[in-house]
């Protein structure tokens, strides 16, 4: 038995320009399903840039808050540590009246 050679198929110019406009034909309405979806997309985007251009505003103004927040609560830190301090060197109620009876035994032996 003989090999059977395979031979190489020739396209005519006439089979390429039908080829071809076949494939535009079908490529040209995938385009204009892209087209239509095209402008509802634009705004989609064009809604989601503006709520992250609020969103980034808020942060903002969140930041500032916080940094105010942060100087008021040094304040008061501070002025606890303040409060502390004093309260260290005041006297205890009960020393008071500890105190407050020396005070009394002496000054009844003062005045015999």
């Amino acid at each position: 038995m003989k090999k059977m050679e395979k031979k190489e198929k020739e396209y005519t110019s006439d089979d390429l320009k039908r080829y071809l406009g076949a494939m535009e034909e079908f490529n040209a309405d995938r385009f204009k399903a892209i087209q239509e979806y095209l402008p509802s997309i634009n705004k989609r985007l064009d809604d989601h840039s503006r709520i992250f251009e609020t969103h980034t505003e808020m942060m903002g103004n969140i930041a500032i808050r916080i940094g105010h927040i942060e100087l008021t609560m040094e304040t008061m830190k501070e002025d606890i540590c303040l409060i502390k301090s004093g309260m260290k060197r005041k006297v205890d109620y009960d020393e008071f009246e500890a105190l407050t009876r020396r005070v009394l035994v002496i000054e009844k032996r003062v005045l015999k």
